[in-house]
């Protein structure tokens, strides 16, 4: 019976353990460390080395961000970022993709384009929950989403904040 017992503890030790390990992944990735102590440009490069290992996609940086960003804003664009990056690598058959994240008067741009196969037309298949998503989050700082493909030529998203905005959410 105790060996029993002493098994049984064992096992739910191991179980809240990995516990642990995914609420600390999950966390990780909901708010990732890099943005808070690197910042964004570092956030970006990091998921950016990862992304060329774990796909084989070619992914060419230009980051120039002289401006400041706020906190909020950082996390809107890692993640309208991120989600690019997913598609891109789930969807679009890409070999290259160019990512430019830049300041210009009182916006903050990000540009993500690859030179895969592109979006279908049809106004339905672009509602995909990660689009809905991202203009979500580019809609809660006042911001803008835009998504073009031209069959078999890629596709181009542009995400723009202004950089005074304030959220809309309460």
């Amino acid at each position: 019976v105790a060996s029993n017992c002493l098994t049984r503890i064992d096992g739910m030790t191991r179980l809240i353990d990995d516990t642990i390990a995914e609420v600390r992944s999950l966390s990780t990735q909901l708010r990732p460390p890099a943005i808070e102590t690197l910042g964004l440009a570092a956030a970006i490069e990091d998921y950016r080395l990862q992304f060329e290992k774990r796909t084989g996609i070619d992914c060419h940086l230009g980051l120039e961000t002289r401006k400041h960003v706020s906190a909020a804003q950082k996390l809107v664009v890692f993640r309208v970022f991120q989600e690019a990056m997913t598609n891109v690598a789930r969807h679009s058959d890409a070999t290259r993709v160019a990512v430019r994240l830049f300041a210009h008067r009182d916006t903050v741009h990000l540009e993500v384009e690859d030179n895969g196969k592109g979006m279908p037309c049809e106004p339905r298949a672009r509602q995909h929950l990660g689009l809905l998503g991202m203009r979500e989050r580019a809609h809660q700082l006042n911001g803008s989403l835009e998504i073009a493909s031209n069959g078999g030529q890629g596709v181009r998203l542009a995400l723009t904040l202004p950089l005074s905005a304030r959220s809309t959410e309460p």
